[in-house]
């Protein structure tokens, strides 16, 4: 696999791509995780969308990893857009003051949301 920077252009992996089994999208600027003001890059789900493109239009099989303030607010987008590996930390599962089961419910509810907007298709 590989993974790119926000900033990264998706034109650097044309030709890799084939060749690939994953690609992690970094949706902040690592480094940052620690940094509560960070937010997710606007074009995210715009990013994830073209790769998801860019993939099918090869007719190959490489997963889309996310990673960087996977929140339950982005994880449905996200999923929708193409993304089928979610990296999440304190603000997509280890959230404070709920217990882990509790946060995994309210996972296992966006990931169905964000798989019924895309229609099922990963």
């Amino acid at each position: 696999g590989v993974a790119l920077n926000p900033a990264t252009s998706l034109t650097s992996l044309d030709y890799l791509l084939p060749s690939l089994d994953y690609v992690l999208l970094m949706l902040i600027n690592p480094g940052f995780a620690g940094d509560k003001n960070e937010t997710q890059v606007p074009y995210a789900m715009e990013k994830v969308r073209n790769l998801r493109e860019k993939i099918c239009g090869l007719d190959a099989s490489v997963a889309i990893q996310v990673d960087g303030r996977v929140s339950f607010a982005s994880i449905p987008g996200l999923i929708a857009a193409g993304a089928n590996n979610l990296v999440l930390g304190s603000t997509g599962l280890f959230i404070k003051g709920a217990t882990l089961a509790d946060n995994k419910t309210q996972l296992d509810r966006h990931v169905s949301e964000g798989l019924a907007q895309s229609g099922g298709q990963q």
